[in-house]
Parts: structure tokens; C-alpha cells; sequence
């Protein structure tokens, strides 16, 4: 198994930019066969989850990744914060499905139906939270070859069953959400059977010298600020641009931020390799290493970033019209601002 950073730096930008194409693709074939309303309705449901999931990480997830980064984890510590992840996923399921009235449901999801939102919800988070989990346990434990292989085949077959499903007559939300939520199941239980864990390391969690809770409180103390407004600002993002909007102009944003992801594919490619390595040095003291880690790593991400956004720009009307079709040239603005964003 090839360790070294450069060895898993390379797999990992040939595996991004192969799963990149797949999701990009099944991207637009989605809003394509969608359309622009069905499209941007799906765009809400999650991206307003994106931001209760936010709320309730609190930093929790990137403590974890330093954490199982810095040195060898036991079971026991990487149980403990599946189970917090479990109260993220239960808490709002049931606000949303038993406290919420259903007027507060049609305002806040305008009109969509309870059923629909909570299966968004649950689609979004073992999307986000659940997967980007195993992701960090398999990086943390180098396992990048397996985590990113693993990666490329939901991508495949996401996009092989959006074309099952338009071929027979069954493309909607709620095909498409359950989908979603089958494919990163089963991915993160086939993932998570080939992590190794010492058993011969003692849980933080029993040890008086470094409580696990008290580690995770200093850690995510700073962040919880941050995820509220984080929360504030992607919640009512979404849903200000729906009440005032509509759908159409959802997807066009949608959209724009999917075709931004392309300037970012080497970034997304080596920051959890990145993050393992410093968390690793930092826990050993070894600032050098950290300073020369960030140095090579931060030129080369804004130089490409801004290099790949730099020349899509000017192709934006002709990447949606002949993409997308006519119905989603409306939003070759949109599209022309988003790719400044990476």
C-alpha cells in the first residue's frame, strides 16, 4: 500500500476527476431530464439541509478527523462519535416529523410535502455527515487507495440508476433520495469492514489524563459560533432565493455551483490528504513540517483554482446552452459569478 503523500495525492486527483466527470454528469442529466422547477425544488430540499447539518456538527467532524489523524484510534473512540452522529441524524427527524406543525413545514419547505423533506434530510446526511465519516476514518488511517475507490463506484452507479430510473418511467425526488441513501449505506458498511483499529491503544474516553468530551469541547468550542452563522447564512441563502425566486432560479444557482466544483477538483483531491499529514506534525511538535506542508500545498491550490475558473469563464453561455439547452441559459450570470467563488 503506497503511504507516501505523493503516491496518494495522485490516485486520489486521478480518482476525483473520474468521479468528478460521473457526478458532474449525472448533475446535469438530472436537471436536464428534471428540468429547471423539479431541479431547483431538489436544490432547496437539500441545500437548506446542508445547513441544519451545519448547526448540529458544531466542528464535531473535523475534531474527529484531527483526532483519529494524530495517532491510532481503538474502537471504542470511533463508536463513540458514530453515536453522535446517530443524535444528529434522530434530533431533527423528529422536531421536523413530530414537533413541527405542518403549517411551520409548508413555510419553511414551501408547500413540500413532510414525507419528501424528511427523506431529503436523511439522503443529505448520509451523503454528507455518514460518508465524509468513513471517508476521514479511512484517510486518517491512509487507506486512501480503498476510500477513493469505493468513491468512484457510487458515483457510477448513481449515475446508472438515474438512467434506469428515466428509462422506466420512475425519475422523481423520491426515487432519487432513496437512491442516494442506498448507495452511501452500503458504501460506508463495505468501507468501514476494512479499517484496522489497535486494540492495544487505550480509549481517551477511560483515561483520566486526556478525557475525550473535554478534547472535543476544546476543539469545537471556538467553531460553534461559526456553524451558527454558517447555519444562518446557507439556510436562508436557499430559502430567501426560493421565496423570492422560485425554483428556476434555484437550479440556475444549483447549477452554477456544480460547474464551480471543476476549479476546485485539485483542492477537493488533496485536502484530506493534506489534513491527515498536518494534524500528524502538529501532534509531534514538528512545526517546520507544518510551515513547508502549507507552503507547497496553498500556492499550488490558488494557482490551479484560478487558472481552471479563469478560462471556463468566458465559455459560460455556450457550456449551458449546449449542456443544458435553452431552458437554463437564463442563468449564464449566475454561472459567470459562481466560478469566481473557488
Amino acid at each position: 500500500m503506497t503511504t507516501s503523500i505523493r503516491g496518494r495525492f495522485f490516485f486520489t486527483v486521478g480518482a476525483n476527476v473520474f468521479r468528478g466527470l460521473l457526478s458532474f454528469i449525472t448533475g446535469m442529466l438530472l436537471a436536464r431530464l428534471l428540468g429547471p422547477e423539479s431541479f431547483g425544488s431538489m436544490a432547496f430540499l437539500l441545500g437548506t439541509f446542508m445547513g441544519v447539518l451545519k448547526l448540529l456538527d458544531m466542528g464535531s467532524s473535523s475534531a474527529f478527523f484531527t483526532f483519529m489523524s494524530q495517532k491510532p484510534r481503538s474502537k471504542r473512540f470511533v463508536r463513540s462519535f458514530f453515536t453522535w452522529l446517530a443524535f444528529q441524524f434522530l434530533l431533527p427527524l423528529c422536531v421536523i416529523g413530530l414537533l413541527f406543525p405542518t403549517q411551520w413545514v409548508e413555510v419553511v419547505w414551501h408547500g413540500e410535502k413532510l414525507s419528501l423533506v424528511l427523506l431529503a434530510f436523511t439522503a443529505i446526511f448520509m451523503q454528507g455527515p455518514v460518508w465524509s465519516a468513513i471517508q476521514n476514518a479511512g484517510e486518517s488511517q491512509r487507506r486512501t487507495h480503498w476510500i477513493q475507490s469505493i468513491s468512484v463506484v457510487v458515483a457510477t452507479v448513481h449515475l446508472l440508476a438515474v438512467i434506469f430510473l428515466w428509462l422506466v418511467g420512475w425519475l422523481g425526488l423520491y426515487a432519487i433520495f432513496f437512491a442516494i441513501i442506498f448507495e452511501y449505506l452500503v458504501a460506508a458498511i463495505i468501507a468501514h469492514k476494512r479499517f484496522s483499529y489497535n486494540k492495544e491503544v487505550i480509549d481517551t474516553a477511560s483515561s483520566l489524563e486526556e478525557p475525550i468530551l473535554r478534547k472535543y469541547l476544546d476543539y469545537c468550542l471556538p467553531l460553534i459560533p461559526y456553524s451558527w452563522v454558517g447555519f444562518f447564512y446557507i439556510f436562508t441563502d436557499r430559502w430567501l432565493l426560493q421565496n423570492y425566486s422560485g425554483s428556476v432560479e434555484q437550479a440556475y444557482y444549483a447549477i452554477s455551483a456544480q460547474f464551480a466544483t471543476v476549479a476546485l477538483i485539485i483542492t477537493t483531491s488533496i485536502l484530506r490528504i493534506f489534513w491527515k499529514e498536518v494534524a500528524e506534525a502538529r501532534k509531534q511538535d514538528d512545526n517546520e513540517r507544518v510551515r513547508r506542508l502549507y507552503q507547497k500545498v496553498s500556492r499550488l491550490l490558488f494557482f490551479v483554482g484560478s487558472v481552471i475558473a479563469g478560462f471556463l469563464i468566458p465559455w459560460a453561455e455556450e457550456l449551458l446552452k449546449n449542456i443544458l439547452g435553452e431552458a437554463y441559459v437564463g442563468g449564464v450570470t449566475t454561472l459567470t459569478i459562481m466560478f469566481l467563488y473557488p
